[in-house]
């Protein structure tokens, strides 16, 4: 059996006597001790020396993304292996297993690959290439999942699998409003049961049902899952939805304090049995409490999604003014070199907008979301405590996002909207943190509002799947919008991932240049090596100075010097050439680069 540390015994009794009270924290310990001696010393996998690496860059993809006759997980590994081994080092394959609805988020068997799309040998298979990142879906399960099924026949073990009430002890209305919802649709769902009807805590629609996590014997399930996934290749778990874990009537039921306590105690154990692998939390919330997932920097998750960022970089887009992103992201950071933001522009659900709630006012949120629409995207909209609706994401795929700006009474010419497309592209890979891309998004993806349309569901209009010959003809014809777009973006993730100044943990500076233009000086954690990215955001030409000296581009390879001409919605990387002959000179010299671009000016 796994041995438990001292300390880190102390630290998860604390923990489950906190959630459950001493004598059940006791015997639900004593359950998680046996999962984690249970967990097989040949199921983990040896970390590498450093936590984070500039060569982490995160694929996303729905697994049957790519198809044809064949498992499309086959297809989708092919592809990976042949066109992104030299830019992409880790593939997130979202939810794979059995599932009924939601495109994979509504579970029906947390240990069953969907025999649709592959098997657990075509999973290992993918491990061989690529880091891995799973989904653990831990706030609900499809209403058709064993558990649930056996909860409606009324099996004693189950009882309390769920959060439910009777007609009879319903909770008053009241409390029912201060609950945050992330949907408009009811909270309540009616389910008959052989024990009459129950009213079943329903956080989303879909069929998905909530677990009752003050049930200490869920919790044992979810830790015995989570190791599973670890044994089967997961290196990155993301905790979907985990904001919401926990409810007390009488309170938001979001982010409460045994939610960041549940994520602590996954930690823990992680830590115990597999330390390599990594919790990512998905909190699509203000920045403030999004950031609160770090925890100290060392006991809680070790990634959490930037959310603030997409909203962001479409309002500048859009307005072609960086003032509001560059001010937010001179204040980014970190509690610790033990954690990172994973920037993502695109997702499978849509671009968040709560995420910029206070950053940008209610009326620049509106104006966005009205522009989105105007571009051919559609909105999801949340239940407000007051009983109103207003707007939660924005359902587009990146590419059609940003078709139009403020500015643009017409679309304007292909090789603008690629240049335009790139350069918000660029934003994410050049900010501290691990960058991700979902498949559409490399591939500049329309909307799909027909798909959209056919599943009755918004989400969609960024879901289309793709025939593996159509997309690989698609891309042999290299004057193909989605060819240029595809290669391109390549490019820039190939030059990235060998460029030491990108690391996560890197210094960062954001120069304050220009309201057109966004601009940062990345410097590696050792100091050797600096990049200073500048993107210009607008339609228009802009000149800007750098401190005298020489620069080549590692985008073009053009060399500049002190004065730099950005045509519209241009990106340069720029490394020093001075910098670089001093350093071969002198191996040894340390000085941070980032004193060379102190004093660029406009």
């Amino acid at each position: 059996m796994q041995r438990v540390p001292n300390a880190t015994r102390s630290r998860l009794l604390e923990k489950l006597q906190f959630l459950y009270g001493r004598r059940r924290g006791d015997r639900a310990f004593r359950e998680i001790e046996k999962i984690m001696g249970g967990f097989s010393k040949e199921s983990r996998l040896e970390g590498r020396g450093e936590r984070f690496s500039e060569q982490d860059v995160v694929l996303v993809t729905y697994g049957d993304m790519i198809h044809n006759r064949d498992h499309p997980l086959r297809i989708i590994a092919d592809f990976a292996k042949r066109h992104l081994k030299d830019g992409i080092n880790t593939l997130h394959v979202l939810p794979f297993f059995r599932y009924d609805s939601d495109r994979g988020f509504s579970i029906t068997n947390y240990r069953e690959v969907d025999p649709r799309i592959g098997d657990w040998c075509e999973i290992a298979e993918l491990r061989k290439e690529f880091r891995l990142m799973f989904d653990l879906l831990i706030n609900h399960v499809s209403d058709k999942h064993p558990w649930f099924q056996e909860f409606k026949k009324g099996t004693p073990k189950y009882r309390d699998y769920f959060i439910w009430f009777d007609r009879g002890n319903l909770p008053p209305e009241e409390d029912l409003r201060k609950v945050f919802r992330p949907r408009a649709t009811p909270l309540l769902t009616k389910y008959d049961t052989s024990e009459g009807e129950k009213y079943v805590w329903t956080t989303f629609p879909l069929n998905q049902v909530d677990l009752n996590f003050k049930n200490e014997e869920v919790l044992a399930e979810i830790v015995d899952t989570m190791l599973f996934y670890v044994s089967r290749g997961a290196d990155i778990l993301r905790l979907d939805a985990i904001a919401f874990l926990w409810k007390e009537l009488g309170t938001s039921c979001v982010h409460l304090k045994q939610t960041h306590i549940i994520v602590q105690l996954l930690r823990d154990v992680l830590e115990i049995v597999a330390p390599h692998a990594l919790i990512i939390t998905e909190t699509n919330v203000p920045h403030k409490e999004n950031v609160e997932y770090f925890g100290d920097g060392s006991n809680e998750a070790h990634m959490v999604y930037n959310f603030a960022l997409p909203p962001l970089v479409i309002h500048a887009l859009y307005s072609g003014d960086a003032t509001r992103l560059s001010e937010w992201a001179d204040k980014l950071e970190t509690p610790s070199e033990k954690t990172a933001f994973l920037n993502s522009l695109d997702s499978h659900d849509g671009v968040g907008v709560l995420g910029v709630k206070g950053v940008l006012s209610d009326h620049e949120i509106e104006e966005m979301v009205r522009k989105s629409e105007a571009n051919g995207g559609l909105v999801s909209y949340k239940k407000n405590p007051d009983g109103s609706e207003s707007p939660y994401e924005m359902n587009t795929t990146w590419w059609s996002a940003l078709k139009c700006s403020y500015s643009d009474a017409t679309e304007p010419d292909m090789d603008t909207q690629i240049r335009r497309y790139l350069v918000s592209r660029s934003i994410a890979l050049c900010l501290k943190g691990v960058p991700a891309i979902y498949l559409n998004g490399l591939l500049g993806a329309l909307n799909d509002r027909a798909g959209a349309e056919r599943a009755g569901c918004k989400r969609d209009i960024n879901r289309k799947n793709l025939s593996k010959n159509e997309l690989l003809k698609t891309l042999e014809n290299r004057n193909s919008r989605m060819s240029k777009v595809f290669y391109t973006y390549l490019d820039l993730l190939e030059k990235r991932v060998n460029e030491r100044a990108f690391h996560p943990n890197g210094d960062q500076k954001i120069l304050f240049l220009k309201e057109p233009v966004f601009s940062l000086v990345r410097t590696s954690p050792d100091g050797l090596s600096s990049i200073i990215a500048v993107h210009n955001l607008s339609h228009k030409k802009q000149g800007i100075r750098l401190e005298r000296g020489r620069y080549r581009d590692m985008i073009s390879q053009r060399e500049y010097h002190d004065e730099l001409e950005l045509q519209p919605y241009q990106v340069c990387w720029l490394k020093s050439i001075k910098r670089l002959t001093t350093l071969q000179k002198d191996s040894a010299h340390r000085q941070d680069a980032t004193n060379l671009y102190v004093n660029v000016e406009a």
